[in-house]
């Protein structure tokens, strides 16, 4: 009789083994979860890069069937319409010209919506989703920047640079991290600056992802040479001036 006393009496836990088990749990969940996270991130900027490789390889097949020319950044407006004004191209419905909102402030009639290098480069990636980065928010504008140097480089306004006409392409900036809706263009000294905006997030673990000239891919620590605003740093790593 005893016995069954004794067995009945630890048939359940007391107050103070529950709130053992509990303090065990949290401080388990308080380890793997930053862990956990950790993980996922690495998983999206895995992915974010995978974006940028197959960016930066459409680049390349895009160079070398027009010369070794780059894209342009902007091609043109297309306007209210989807008709690209200024060259007259046909609608671009399944291009990322009618996906994504950017600043078209450098171009004709101001719609929010503009044909850009992303247009140039979609017959090569046959996708829009890979300009889409997996840490941002937003669907609605491109997780990529193009810089605005390589741009800018170009012989007129029709002729964009060779890759001949940069010292280094391996370490010249072409597309990079953007987390807002001025994507089309990228330098560190502009007001609609990616690199100030991935320096201050970090998208991807403390730093962010960038696809050079030659078409590598690699991830960055935001506080790279490469994002800081030094003339030194403009030439070498956007201008492609020094070697």
């Amino acid at each position: 009789m005893n016995m069954n006393k004794s067995r009945n009496s630890h048939n359940g836990f007391t107050l103070i083994e529950l709130l053992v088990v509990i303090a065990i749990i949290a401080i388990l969940a308080a380890i793997l979860f930053p862990v956990f996270a950790r993980a996922r991130e690495n998983a999206r900027r895995a992915s974010c890069m995978s974006n940028l490789k197959q960016i930066g390889l459409g680049t390349m097949m895009y160079i070398q069937d027009y010369d070794e020319r780059y894209p342009l950044g902007i091609v043109g407006d297309i306007g209210l319409t989807g008709a690209d004004k200024i060259s007259g191209s046909p609608y671009c419905d399944n291009m990322p010209c009618s996906m994504f909102t950017v600043n078209d402030g450098h171009a004709a009639g101001g719609s929010g919506k503009i044909m850009s290098w992303m247009d140039l480069l979609q017959p090569y990636t046959k996708s829009v989703q890979i300009f889409v980065c997996p840490s941002q928010s937003s669907m609605s504008y491109s997780g990529y920047g193009y810089s605005l140097y390589i741009n800018n480089l170009r012989i007129s306004p029709e002729i964009p640079i060779v890759q001949a006409q940069l010292n280094n392409p391996s370490v010249t900036a072409m597309m990079m991290d953007c987390n807002n809706p001025y994507c089309v263009y990228a330098n560190p000294s502009d007001s609609f600056n990616p690199l100030n905006d991935v320096r201050n997030s970090a998208p991807h673990l403390d730093g962010y992802n960038m696809a050079f000239a030659d078409g590598h891919v690699k991830w960055l620590n935001k506080n790279n040479p490469i994002g800081i605003n030094t003339t030194a740093n403009l030439n070498k790593y956007w201008k492609g001036l020094d070697s």
